[in-house]
């Protein structure tokens, strides 16, 4: 058993030994693509950890008859999960492994600052998306930081949100994670490409969205990104929607991770140009030809350098046969952008937090105020939710089932009546 596997070992059928994220990142670095150093503390590594401490078998049934709108017995069973593999923590090969593989990069490049990232054996494949439900750790320094880090992406697997995930989604199978070491970028710019349109399946259409420092703020929610649609096969912008935007995430020179306000030179201008625009158009695309099926492309921009930090397949992608709604204006409560094309109809239900899950009764229509996965994984099976972008993690949660649900802005909830 390898406890390390550097990304260049490593391909897209990997999954099993690196997790649907890190054999993505080493197809990408095989395939020339450029992808910020690093290597995989492999799934068989965590599992082989977990047998050592004799716990392995009761994680394995962690959600054996688990209700997942039972809030009391779901954070009970992940807090225990978690605790049992704090306590098992890593045996001292994987950590003597984890060590040396960093101190390689140290030695080679200098590094200083890593991400430290899950990847799920069951992530970021064709069929699930476990997208923000595993930790993910960034601007670590040292061993010892990464250490602890990859303890916690272990623990990680076991989280409420990813426990009610797993039930709802019937996958009972040994859960397994592997984690990500790699060296982080200091975004300037960030964002998320979609080589078809996610809401529609459009294969003619790319959606491409953009902002200022780290990409945290748009996986998870936070800040309307800048919008493009491209037309890959003319090379041409179809449409620009500039976003709102009034703090990003950038790290100082201590390594902490700041908020900081937009200036007013970037508040009032597109975070990418046309040029740039059509560049990492092109570059999405490529990657989509490698892969032969549309793509979900995390990127990172630093000076003058382009970063693909993840690539995953666009989960449940089909065109929709559903008509668009008629209603004459004065009916429309709100508007916003498709994240799941369809229709739906139901009483409104307001859910303010994952511990409020237990009030949304079936056939109604959720609505939350954030970008919270938890709230998209406790209520799967049930109607469509608000949430401020496609690329969002909850949208991509939210596609999976087949669920219906627009993407608002953070002011229309206030507009919305009940139903």
């Amino acid at each position: 058993m390898e406890s390390i596997a550097w990304f260049r070992e490593l391909n897209q059928n990997d999954t099993r030994v690196a997790g649907g994220k890190g054999a993505n990142l080493g197809e990408l670095t095989a395939a020339g693509f450029n992808v910020p150093p690093g290597f995989v503390v492999t799934a068989p590594a965590y599992l082989a950890a977990m047998q050592a401490a004799g716990v392995r078998e009761m994680l394995a049934h962690a959600i054996d008859g688990l209700d997942p709108d039972d809030t009391t017995e779901l954070s009970r069973r992940a807090n225990e999960s978690a605790g049992l593999v704090r306590k098992a923590a890593l045996t001292p090969d994987i950590r003597a492994a984890i060590t040396g593989a960093f101190n390689q990069i140290v030695d080679r490049d200098n590094a200083t600052w890593f991400a430290v990232r899950s990847s799920a054996t069951a992530e970021d494949t064709a069929g699930t998306s476990f997208a923000g439900m595993n930790k993910t750790f960034t601007n670590v320094a040292g061993a010892d930081g990464i250490l602890d880090a990859v303890v916690e992406c272990w623990a990680s697997l076991f989280a409420e949100r990813v426990l009610a995930y797993r039930s709802v989604n019937q996958l009972f199978e040994e859960p397994a994670i592997a984690v990500i070491v790699q060296e982080m970028v200091d975004s300037e710019r960030s964002g998320v490409i979609f080589t078809a349109d996610p809401a529609t399946g459009d294969r003619t259409r790319m959606l491409i969205e953009a902002a200022w420092g780290q990409g945290e703020v748009i996986v998870s929610g936070q800040v309307e990104p800048d919008s493009y649609v491209v037309d890959p096969a003319r090379n041409t912008i179809i449409s620009v929607h500039q976003g709102t935007q009034r703090e990003q995430i950038r790290r100082d020179e201590h390594g902490v991770e700041r908020r900081i306000p937009v200036s007013t030179q970037q508040a009032n201008q597109r975070v990418l140009d046309d040029e740039e625009v059509l560049a990492v158009a092109r570059l999405a695309a490529a990657i989509a030809a490698h892969y032969g099926q549309p793509q979900d492309v995390e990127w990172a921009m630093a000076d003058t350098a382009t970063y693909i930090v993840q690539s995953r397949p666009i989960t449940t992608i089909k065109p929709t046969s559903t008509p668009a709604s008629t209603l004459p204006d004065d009916r429309v409560l709100l508007r916003g952008l498709g994240a799941s094309a369809g229709t739906a109809t139901g009483r409104v239900r307001v859910l303010h937090s994952p511990a409020q899950g237990g009030f949304l009764q079936p056939g109604e229509v959720l609505v939350g105020h954030h970008d919270e996965p938890r709230l998209g994984s406790r209520a799967a099976s049930r109607r469509g939710r608000d949430y401020r972008r496609r690329g969002a993690h909850l949208s991509r949660c939210h596609r999976q089932p087949r669920t219906s649900g627009p993407v608002c802005s953070g002011s229309q909830n206030r507009h919305r009546r009940p139903a």
